[in-house]
């Protein structure tokens, strides 16, 4: 496994909003369409699909 990385100011308010605490994560992959953070309690990895966004890299866009 990779390194974790500390979060940025952006990643901590992201996973407070999913209703995640940010003290007990890393991150260890960041990319447009989701990213990877690291337990450290637990050891589990979270994965998070970034909104507005499908997992082919396309955009999602609402039908006017």
């Amino acid at each position: 496994m990779k390194n974790g990385k500390s979060l940025t100011r952006k990643q901590k308010t992201f996973l407070l909003s999913k209703g995640y605490n940010f003290k007990d994560y890393l991150c260890i992959k960041n990319t447009s369409t989701f990213q990877e953070f690291f337990n450290r309690k637990t050891g589990e990895i979270l994965t998070i699909e970034i909104e507005g966004v499908d997992m082919d890299g396309r955009i999602k866009r609402k039908n006017a």
